[in-house]
C-alpha cells in the first residue's frame, strides 16, 4: 500500500479508481489521485520518494470543478521530468523523477485531461484545447484553440504519431506539427 484518502467524488458510486502506473528511469511512478505521487524502484520495490500536492476540490471556483472532473491519466515520463496531471487537482506539474522536486507548476491548464506524450522538449497535452508546454518550465508554447468559447472542443483522446498530434473534436481531426505548433 502506497496510500489511502478519500477520494473527491465519493458520492459517486459508479465511479471506480484506476491504478494507471508510469515506468521510466528505473522507477514505477504512481498518480494516486488523492493527494500524492509515489515513485518505487523498479528493482525491488522500495520507495524512492512520496510527493504531496495540494488537491481541489469540487466547492471551490469553476477551473476547479473543471479540473477535478477530469479522469485518471497516468504520469508522463519524459527524460527529466515526470509530468503529472492529477484528477482531484487544478494544477498540472511537473517533478524530477529521481528527487520527487517540483520542476514547475501551472493552472493555466487545468482543462488539461490527458497527456498524450511529449517530444523535443514539448509536452502534449489535450482535453477541451490542446496544449503544449516547454517541459523544463511549464510555459505554454501554443494554446488551441486560445479560449474555450471559440466553438470548438477536443472529443476523446488525441494520439502522436511522429512529429504530428491528431486531436479529435466533434467535426473534425485537427493536426498539428509538434515542434512548431503550426497545423498541418
Amino acid at each position: 500500500s502506497v496510500c489511502s484518502s478519500q477520494t473527491p467524488n465519493e458520492f459517486n458510486a459508479s465511479q471506480s479508481p484506476c491504478d494507471l502506473l508510469t515506468l521510466g528511469g528505473g522507477a514505477v511512478f504512481f498518480n494516486t489521485n488523492v493527494g500524492l505521487v509515489a515513485a518505487v524502484e523498479q528493482r525491488n520495490g522500495h520507495i524512492r520518494w512520496l510527493r504531496r500536492y495540494p488537491r481541489g476540490g469540487m466547492n471551490d471556483d469553476n477551473n476547479r470543478a473543471i479540473a477535478v472532473t477530469r479522469g485518471e491519466t497516468p504520469c508522463l515520463y519524459h527524460r527529466s521530468a515526470l509530468v503529472v496531471a492529477p484528477a482531484d487537482a487544478t494544477s498540472l506539474f511537473a517533478l524530477d523523477p529521481s528527487t520527487g522536486a517540483t520542476l514547475w507548476a501551472t493552472e493555466k491548464a487545468y482543462d488539461v485531461e490527458h497527456l498524450l506524450g511529449a517530444e523535443d522538449g514539448t509536452v502534449v497535452a489535450s482535453g477541451r484545447r490542446l496544449w503544449l508546454l516547454d517541459i523544463a518550465t511549464g510555459k505554454v508554447r501554443q494554446r488551441w484553440p486560445d479560449s474555450i468559447a471559440a466553438g470548438i472542443r477536443g472529443v476523446g483522446r488525441g494520439c502522436i504519431a511522429g512529429r504530428e498530434i491528431f486531436w479529435p473534436t466533434e467535426n473534425a481531426i485537427y493536426v498539428f506539427d509538434v515542434v512548431s505548433g503550426g497545423q498541418s
